[in-house]
């Protein structure tokens, strides 16, 4: 039986490993000591707690369907979620029609201008062939007012990077999912039962020490495979992979990551009824209050987040880091009143989507230097990181490994 090695046991790895483990002698080879990636858990009195916030759209077929074989898509409770923006110290329910009127951060006239730019994603929905860069985009459909004052904070808060070096096919694809808009779930007892009915059956190695990868000799780490693959961040596999070629090595290396830090809070009275509260002009960029959406702990639960924040901010101590956001939640509501809190930090969050980035970013329908296949996040573009295009990564690449092992 033909042997495919899996690098990386999140959520695109465990679907290409499931879909391909009948036909094939397939391990998945993760550095932890549980799989899950991004869609860990982590033990909060008892209770498993998404390490980094989670929660399926309605729209997420694949995902759905995962849920549906595991049994736990009928306990998901879908809701309606409210979506803010603070700025100037103000909250702002900028998703309704009620709110958009209300949302004197803007002028009448960039509300009116905002209401007609959002109708295009009511009527489109594939902005992938769309070209250039954000900034470019934005101002001749949105204009300047819209530009400066919600486009740019919203993009800094997300990359913290130039709005002029966004891919504007990034940032349309993200508008079309109609975030705001949709419906929002949680499974009962979180996303912990779904990464255990993902390994269910499958050969895993946890805390494996990735040292080499030997594309001549097809081997990592001296194990031999006929097909590989790899989900892990592009700058790991590049610092341990011997035997590709120049060219592939000299693409992959541009592609850049975010990296993210949350603090989560634990408390016992709400901070708002906002589920999500973009933040700007202030060292957090954003708010989940998770118990908006799943409200089934003896506690209330926040995640007080930034993306790509400074190496000097990213390495901030805990103290510092809790300090900071229990600040933020009571410039939200003075009466917060913190229980608990933990630090989590993602060094390799999510590919930046520069404008250039589908010249040079891998697919995960190729097979490179003889029976390499890329999976996850890095291989999604345009599409946003969710559980869903994972999902559908880590099947795409299965089925190119099909095509190749035939």
């Amino acid at each position: 039986m033909k042997k495919v090695l899996v690098l990386g046991g999140g959520l695109s790895g465990l679907a290409a490993a499931k879909s391909l483990n009948k036909d094939y002698d397939v391990t998945i080879l993760e550095k932890e000591s549980a799989c899950g990636g991004l869609a860990s858990s982590i033990n909060i009195e008892g209770y498993k707690v998404p390490f980094v916030y989670h929660h399926v759209f309605h729209h997420d077929e694949t995902t759905k369907r995962v849920l549906n074989d595991a049994k736990m898509l009928s306990s998901v409770d879908w809701k309606r979620i409210k979506m803010g923006i603070n700025a100037d110290d103000a909250t702002y329910d900028f998703a309704s029609p009620v709110g958009l009127l209300r949302f004197n951060y803007l002028s009448p006239a960039a509300r009116v201008r905002f209401a007609l730019f959002a109708a295009q994603f009511f009527l489109k929905s594939d902005f992938t062939k769309l070209a250039g860069d954000a900034e470019s985009w934005l101002l001749k459909g949105a204009g300047r007012e819209l530009v400066e004052k919600l486009f740019r904070p919203l993009v800094f808060n997300k990359f913290a990077m130039p709005l002029n070096k966004v891919s504007a096919a990034w940032l349309a694809s993200r508008l079309a999912n109609k975030e705001a808009r949709g419906l929002f779930g949680y499974p009962k007892g979180g996303f912990d039962g779904m990464v255990k009915h993902l390994v269910k059956g499958l050969k895993v190695v946890n805390d494996f020490n990735l040292k080499s990868i030997d594309l001549r000799n097809k081997t990592v780490n001296g194990i031999k495979f006929d097909a590989l693959v790899s989900s892990i961040p592009l700058p790991v596999f590049l610092s341990k992979v011997k035997g590709l070629s120049p060219k592939l090595a000299r693409d992959w290396s541009r592609v850049k990551y975010e990296r993210h830090v949350s603090v989560i809070l634990t408390y016992d009275s709400p901070i708002s009824d906002f589920y999500w509260i973009n933040i700007f002009n202030k060292k957090f960029g954003g708010l989940i209050e998770h118990t908006n959406l799943y409200d089934a702990y003896p506690f209330k639960l926040s995640y007080v987040f930034k993306y790509d924040p400074s190496l000097a901010f990213y390495n901030l101590s805990d103290s510092k880091l809790i300090a900071m956001a229990v600040s933020q939640a009571k410039r939200l509501n003075p009466g917060f009143k913190l229980r608990k809190a933990y630090v989590t930090r993602l060094p390799f969050a999510e590919p930046i989507y520069e404008s250039a980035y589908p010249s040079y970013a891998p697919l995960n329908t190729v097979s490179y230097d003889g029976g390499l296949f890329m999976s996850g996040v890095q291989t999604t573009y345009p599409l946003i990181r969710t559980m869903n295009t994972a999902f559908d990564s880590g099947y795409s690449s299965a089925r190119a490994v099909r095509e190749f092992l035939k």
